[in-house]
């Protein structure tokens, strides 16, 4: 294996690594959340779901009545799109997996729209 399929390999983790934390910020502010303002409603569940291009952050209602989708990660740069549709990212990138000070406007709705 050539030094750059190694590089490429590695970035891959650490972005999948990435999409986990991300997921898990999502997941421990949603809870807070719930648990404060909607204390006699289920908590929603977030997880990741891998494409052949972007992850897919998905939320699931605890009542089972429906997902939506959060966000998308792009699998080689790590950054975070806003969704437009359940299959597709809106065009602008709104923070990046491997960078966590972009996170701080991502709730479990998801990335705030930009301004």
């Amino acid at each position: 294996m050539d030094a750059q399929k190694i590089a490429k390999a590695v970035f891959a983790d650490a972005v999948e690594q990435g999409v986990k934390k991300y997921v898990k910020m999502l997941q421990d502010t949603t809870e807070k959340t719930f648990k404060k303002q909607y204390p006699n409603v289920g908590i929603p569940t977030l997880k990741y779901q891998k494409g052949r291009r972007y992850y897919k952050v998905v939320r699931e209602e605890a009542s089972g009545a429906g997902k939506s989708v959060v966000a998308f990660v792009d699998k080689e740069t790590g950054d975070i799109y806003k969704a437009a549709n359940w299959k597709a990212p809106a065009k602008h990138s709104r923070g990046n997996v491997l960078d966590t000070t972009t996170w701080r406007h991502h709730t479990w709705h998801g990335p705030y729209y930009l301004k």
